[in-house]
C-alpha cells in the first residue's frame, strides 16, 4: 500500500497504558504480568487501525477466495453497505425485518 492508502483507511494511535485505581489489570504481554514494566514506567501501546472493510475484502479477492458470508443485523441497506466493502456480490440475501420501522 501507498502513502496515500494508508492515510486513507488506517489511524494510528500510541498511549500511555496508565492503572486507575482499583481496577485489576490483566496480562497484555508476553514479558509482563500485571502490565507493569521493570523500571516502574507505564507501557506504551502502538494500535493500527483499519477504517476500511474495503482492505480486508479487496485482499480476499486477491488470493482468489470463492465464497464469504458476511451476517449482521445492521447491514442495512444493502446497496451501501456492499459498496462499502469494495468487491462485488454477485449473490445477495436480504430478508425483511422482523420489527416494523
Amino acid at each position: 500500500y501507498g502513502k496515500e492508502e494508508l492515510d486513507k483507511n488506517y489511524q494510528l494511535l500510541i498511549y500511555e497504558d496508565v492503572e486507575k485505581k482499583g481496577q485489576k489489570r490483566k496480562a497484555v504481554d508476553f514479558f509482563t504480568v500485571d502490565g507493569t514494566r521493570e523500571d516502574g514506567q507505564h507501557p506504551r501501546r502502538l494500535c493500527l487501525w483499519c477504517f476500511s472493510c474495503s482492505v480486508a475484502m479487496n485482499d480476499l479477492q486477491k488470493h482468489e477466495v470463492h465464497s464469504v458470508i458476511i451476517t449482521s443485523g445492521t447491514l442495512s441497506p444493502m446497496n451501501s453497505t456492499a459498496e462499502a466493502f469494495g468487491v462485488p456480490f454477485p449473490v445477495v440475501l436480504e430478508n425483511r425485518h422482523v420489527i416494523d420501522p
